[in-house]
């Protein structure tokens, strides 16, 4: 793995490749003084504003910071210019913003007399996906037209992703800089000096605190560990489990976090009269119908269940499918109908007893020294469940019903166990009905304490929702769109949001294994990065790889003795796959308790995307990037808000790519440029160390010293001049000195480089670390 280059090296070439690129370009504003002025109309609010984040492409000292005041999508700002297209002629139109969300911009070219509207729209050819930081973006301009006014609504909330209006006039500002007319499409970059993309990580900025990544033991563990051999069924084990690592320093394992076990309807027992075609998919039952227990059933389960018990895995989760056959109407595992829009398959008269049955499953493993800190009675109740599997319908007052009396049998044996509900089939029947009402609308119904299906005040109850991520990925902006409704949503309640089941049941990708497994790794950063969530659960951890599926539906391919379509008791042998490794990157690393920060700079579901995550006792941060492109990228990373008392010790690195498998790299220094490979994930364990209790830091022993502190750059020596440059290569202030001592303020706790002038007419630069 590449890494690093030193800026200082590439200054000078900048300096000449910048100067040359911008030389036909016409600056139209630059916001660092009032001309031109600035006006607003129909509600917006526009004033002068210090650069609130002077690194990346824009490390100017001040900009435009643009609100609003009303509800007008036509809100605009304005400002005078002077120039004409002639017939045939193209320009584009440079601008520089800065949101934190992605915005609808629209510009104006056509207004005939100062201050007026003016009608025809134009939007941006490329789309802000840099959120929280600055980007670029680009406006096509064709002749013949005089242009003397450019308007801007820079927040009409109609085309943006989601939609909506993202500014206000108290905490949402959108912040706008360096206008320019250029000859070039292409949108400004740091490219232009060896970097494509600044990184931000505000250790201030927290998000949700990580419970745990997981998979579940449906359907193979039960066969694969009753009838497997010892050396494979433990080399499945630690490859979920395992926390430690070889004597390279690459993991063993994935360090699984959680672990989800399947409390089987029965559907084992009833054979081939149970609906469901595939033996591995029926689950047996530990109740009898004479109502006595069987706890040796599940066998093959329980053996992976102990596993990970025994490896330490922190959330151990049982969940159900289907209520014990001789609860249900129909006397089967499944409902047997085809009616969505129909209610539970479980009796009227055996809901205590549902209840009082998952009650003293988790009671028995309790007794033997395995805790289960979570039970999730519901699994997608919003499909038929006819056949293929065992699974049941609900209406949403029946699992208010149901969780009562669950809640109500749990704290009759003395169990903490919380009830996890409600194991949504798709996102949108959280934040809305989604055609379906008696099941849908879910944080409302449960969480809002007017409904009769409350569940609130339930003791056991966990305050979240758990969704599954099927069905919502068909294309980046529903990727987006969906998880941010779902973040919406559970803000709106102040409930969290957990991730529960996935894996890739669309077929995007066919036989290209590695881009089914870097999709696995965006749909991991867009459920924590956008959604929130909590937990990450992966769906069927090992699987046989059938029916042109790839490596679509497991984690580690199970390859039986006399091939993948063989009965599972003969034995066989096992493959990791990528999607392993790839869940590895997270859950390795993440474990639980961390807490995710705010990112800026990689949030673009169609190139790099990065999530970042900080330790409860601030002894390190983990930055996790998904390149789903085919090309690398240099990145730099600037860390804020480092907790009291801290500072970046190293970084180690771990790459998931074609050839490497959650592989350990060389460490790299928190000021180095870092390359991420195409077609990868890599994740950065970042260690923070506590600081010396020295404040100032020497950068050069020359007869010159320059030094950071305090926000200030210290230069200590005679010296006739002192220029100060960002590491994108441009200016940012110059003095003359007047003394031996010279102290210049900057505005953010970054890397700087320093150009001194002394008086013999030597130059030295120095590239200066100021906290």
């Amino acid at each position: 793995m590449q890494i690093s280059f030193k800026y200082y090296f590439l200054l000078l070439s900048f300096l000449v490749s910048f100067h040359c690129a911008i030389a036909q370009d016409v600056v139209l504003h630059d916001f660092e003084s009032e001309s031109p002025a600035v006006g607003a109309l129909h509600g917006a609010a526009y004033s002068a504003s210090e650069n609130p984040l002077s690194e990346g492409i824009n490390s100017t000292a001040n900009c435009a910071q643009i609100s609003r005041t009303s509800t007008n999508w036509y809100e605009m700002v304005y400002f005078p210019v002077d120039f004409t297209l002639t017939q045939g002629e193209t320009k584009y139109l440079h601008m520089m913003v800065k949101y934190d969300a992605q915005p609808d911009i629209i510009i104006r070219t056509d207004a005939e007399t100062t201050g007026a509207r003016g009608s025809v729209d134009m939007r941006a050819i490329n789309s802000y996906t840099d959120l929280g930081i600055w980007q670029d973006i680009v406006f096509e301009l064709n002749g013949a037209q005089s242009v003397i006014q450019i308007n801007l609504l820079a927040d009409a909330g109609w085309e943006n992703s989601p939609s909506g209006q993202i500014l206000n006039n108290t905490s949402s500002f959108g912040y706008i800089d360096e206008i320019i007319l250029s000859d070039s499409s292409t949108p400004r970059t740091a490219s232009s000096n060896g970097v494509d993309k600044n990184v931000v990580f505000d250790m201030a900025n927290i998000y949700q605190t990580i419970q745990g990544f997981g998979a579940s033991d449906a359907w193979n563990t039960d066969p694969v560990g009753d009838y497997w051999n010892i050396l494979v069924k433990n080399d499945i084990a630690k490859k979920l489990f395992s926390k430690s690592v070889d004597a390279s320093g690459n993991p063993l394992g994935i360090g699984l976090s959680r672990w989800r076990f399947n409390i089987g309807g029965g559907s084992a027992e009833q054979g081939d009269n149970a609906n469901i075609e595939m033996p591995e998919r029926r689950a047996e039952c530990f109740l009898n119908e004479d109502g006595s227990y069987n706890w040796t059933k599940q066998s093959g389960q329980q053996w992976f269940l102990n596993q990970a018990n025994d490896y330490g895995v922190e959330q151990l989760v049982a969940f159900v499918n289907s209520p014990p056959r001789f609860y249900t109407k129909n006397g089967r595992a499944n409902s047997d109908n085809s009616d969505r829009y129909g209610g539970t398959n479980l009796a009227d008269d055996h809901y205590g007893d549902f209840a009082t049955f998952m009650a003293d499953v988790i009671k028995h493993f309790e007794d033997e020294g395995i805790h289960f800190s979570q039970i999730s009675p519901i699994n997608e109740p919003q499909y038929e469940w006819s056949s293929g599997q065992e699974g049941c319908p609900w209406l949403n007052y029946e699992v208010t019903q149901l969780v009562g009396e669950l809640n109500t049998a749990l704290l009759n044996n003395d169990l903490s166990t919380n009830i996890l509900l409600s194991e949504a089939a798709d996102y949108r029947y959280m934040y809305s009905d989604n055609g379906n009402g008696d099941k849908g609308d879910l944080y409302w119904k449960f969480f809002s304490n007017a409904r009769s299906e409350y569940l609130g005040d339930n003791s056991l109850v966990l305050q979240g929702l758990g969704g599954h991520s099927y069905w919502t990925e068909t294309d980046d902006a529903t990727i987006r769109s969906v998880r941010q409704n779902v973040y919406n949503k559970s803000i709106e309640f102040g409930k969290e949001f957990y991730q529960t089941e996935y894996c890739m049941m669309n077929d995007y990708h066919g036989s290209d294994k590695l881009a089914n497994s870097l999709f696995l790794g965006k749909l991991i950063y867009a459920d924590l990065a956008i959604a929130n969530a909590c937990t990450w659960d992966y769906w069927t951890a090992i699987e046989r790889e059938r029916w042109s599926q790839y490596n679509r539906f497991y984690l580690i391919r199970l390859q039986p003795n006399g091939g993948d379509y063989a009965d599972l008791s003969a034995g066989g042998s096992i493959s990791a796959d990528k999607n392993l490794w790839v869940l590895g990157n997270y859950s390795f690393f993440i474990r639980p308790g961390y807490k995710r920060i705010g990112v800026s700079g990689a949030n673009n579901l169609a190139d790099l995307m990065g999530s970042a995550y900080l330790a409860p006792d601030n002894s390190e941060m983990v930055a996790v990037y998904v390149n789903w492109s085919e090309s690398a990228y240099t990145v730099y990373q600037t860390f804020q808000n480092i907790p009291d008392g801290y500072e970046i010790a190293e970084m180690t690195p771990y790459i998931t790519d074609e050839t490497h498998n959650l592989q350990k790299q060389s460490s790299v220094q928190a000021d180095e440029v870092l390359s991420i490979a195409p077609r990868s994930v890599t994740t950065f364990v970042i260690k923070l160390q506590n600081k010396n209790t020295t404040a100032v830091q020497t950068i050069s022993n020359s007869a010159v010293q320059v030094y950071g502190k305090d926000k200030m750059i210290c230069v200590q020596g005679a010296i006739s001049k002192l220029e100060v440059f960002n590491l994108q290569g441009r200016l940012i202030q110059t003095q003359q000195p007047n003394s031996d001592y010279n102290e210049l303020s900057v505005h953010n706790s970054a890397i700087y480089i320093v150009k001194t002038i002394h008086h013999d007419g030597s130059v030295q630069t120095n590239k200066v670390l100021v906290k």
